[in-house]
């Protein structure tokens, strides 16, 4: 007798059939094309996956006689393409990022799994959150976020940069759009208030400042702190011209998983590399920030209930939604309530 399959398990069932055929190429691209390129004596010892994301595949590739590379394989090129270019003129402007070895569309590139190969040295460390010394970590992550956001407009290279207006106007059209999606669930009649409140936050608060070189995506897993002490940036795709705030504010929740002590640190040691008055202008903001990421995350647990596969997934998304908004709630003083199923 057959047995149905639970719809989230099919998905899963068919992304894997999906990957394996570009595995396989990316395994037959590592052992040929690539020990040319790269000049080693031999074949690789091992070819290993290390993640599977939504758009690109991770593997570490072990050569004899030859240091540990990372080969990422991603079958959204124009994506792959700015990440190399990212590679490049981060090493250029003395930011810490890996070295870049290779960068090439694969062979069958002309085909369904064909895909872009980017090759990395391999950077020894630790991420910051299994670090002996997790203080020392923080320290060290907030030195080379310095240094990224001391990079200015006139030094960067990237031709494509994104429309550059009022910082405090596109912030407050991506809140009116997830302020959108949030009040489909909220009670009736409480997004006028919430958008209120950003609003006066925004007139408040110096969401202007000079436009820098930002990460965009800061969390443990980007970061690894080397041996001697220093840390490296090791992925650059989300990079961007915007305001420092936002980096910060992902810090002290991912990085420093708000802990007071280590938030305090993280904090001294940044503002000690940057230019006066920064500090000042990061604390004003810092109301508006906080609370425009929560209600980012509010919103994509909106999208994810929405798509959910199957009831079990759509209301373990309902938790995480309530609990954001009731964080929300607490950040900007106003009464949200979820609306009643």
């Amino acid at each position: 007798m057959s047995q149905e399959i639970p719809d989230g398990l099919q998905a899963k069932r068919d992304q894997e059939a999906r990957r394996a055929p570009v595995e396989r190429a990316v395994e037959r691209y590592a052992r040929g094309r690539l020990v040319r390129r790269l000049g080693a004596s031999g074949p690789p010892e091992s070819v290993r996956p290390a993640a599977r994301g939504v758009r690109s595949l991770v593997f570490l590739v072990d050569f004899k006689g030859f240091p540990r590379v990372v080969l990422r394989a991603s079958d959204r090129w124009l994506r792959a393409a700015r990440l190399a270019h990212n590679f490049r003129s981060f090493a250029r402007l003395g930011l810490p990022v890996p070295e870049l070895l290779v960068a090439e569309l694969s062979p069958l590139a002309r085909l369904r799994w064909g895909f872009y190969a980017l090759v990395e040295r391999f950077q020894v460390g630790r991420h910051p959150d299994e670090a002996p010394d997790r203080e020392a970590a923080v320290r060290a992550v907030a030195r080379a976020l310095a240094s990224l956001h001391n990079v200015q407009r006139r030094r960067w290279g990237w031709p494509g940069l994104p429309r550059l207006g009022s910082y405090r106007e596109h912030f407050l059209e991506r809140v009116a759009e997830r302020v959108s999606h949030v009040a489909k669930v909220l009670a009736p009649g409480q997004d006028g208030p919430l958008n209120a409140w950003f609003r006066d936050q925004a007139a408040a608060a110096p969401l202007d400042p000079p436009f820098a070189l930002t990460h965009s995506r800061v969390n443990c897993g980007n970061f690894v702190v080397r041996p001697d002490g220093e840390a490296t940036l090791v992925d650059l795709i989300e990079a961007r011209y915007g305001t420092f705030c936002p980096d910060l504010v992902s810090a002290l929740d991912r990085i420093c998983e708000r802990d007071e002590r280590l938030m305090a640190a993280f904090l001294e040691e940044y503002f000690g590399q940057r230019p006066a008055g920064t500090r000042e202008v990061f604390e004003s903001a810092l109301p508006f920030f906080e609370a425009s990421r929560t209600l980012g995350r509010a919103a994509s647990y909106v999208r994810r209930v929405r798509r959910a596969q199957d009831a079990a997934e759509a209301d373990a998304y309902r938790t995480r939604l309530a609990r954001q908004v009731a964080r929300l709630a607490g950040q900007t003083g106003l009464g949200l309530t979820l609306a009643k199923a």
